[in-house]
């Protein structure tokens, strides 16, 4: 039941993360009031990636896979510092005049896309595909005919050379 719990706990997590706006806008909000609330939103889906990938390493561990987990612990040391830089930028945005507002915000912004891009390294650590990065598989064959009877590269061909020490 606990496992049942979990699972559908990841799944709304993921849904949440999916169905929240896009974090970048070309304009952005322009009051502190849209900045904060945008800043909190951004917090959570970065808290929400951070629990995500921390589920994605003990999969890797129930699994026993040493690549599988030494990835995904890579993408998690990569998250750390990218949790503080937007940690510190909210920090900032509360204390800070309006003119480095601004700035503080779209560290934060930055921060969240870079560890959602994160999170979806280590999704494809596991193995689960990233939809946006797949590419299709095209395998282009050489236009030679497959007549077995005939001779496809016309003229005669030589009978193989015989190995010998004295030649």
């Amino acid at each position: 039941m606990n496992l049942l719990a979990k699972v559908a706990l990841v799944s709304a997590l993921g849904a949440a993360v999916f169905a929240a706006p896009s974090l970048s806008s070309p304009t952005g909000p322009t009051s502190s009031g849209a900045m904060m609330s945008q800043v909190s939103e951004i917090q959570q889906q970065i808290l929400g990636d951070y629990r995500y990938v921390q589920h994605l390493q003990v999969v890797a561990r129930k699994e026993r896979d040493v690549i599988k987990l030494n990835c995904v612990n890579d993408k998690l040391v990569q998250m750390k510092p990218e949790m503080n830089i937007a940690d510190r930028a909210r920090s900032e945005l509360l204390v800070e005049s309006t003119g480095n507002q601004r700035t503080s915000f779209e560290m934060v912004v930055k921060a969240g896309e870079q560890v959602h891009l994160l999170r979806e390294g280590a999704e494809s650590c596991i193995g689960q595909p990233l939809l946006s990065t797949e590419s299709s598989n095209t395998f282009t064959h050489p236009q030679i005919p497959d007549d077995p009877n005939g001779n496809t590269f016309g003229g005669q061909l030589e009978p193989p050379a015989y190995a010998s020490p004295f030649n």
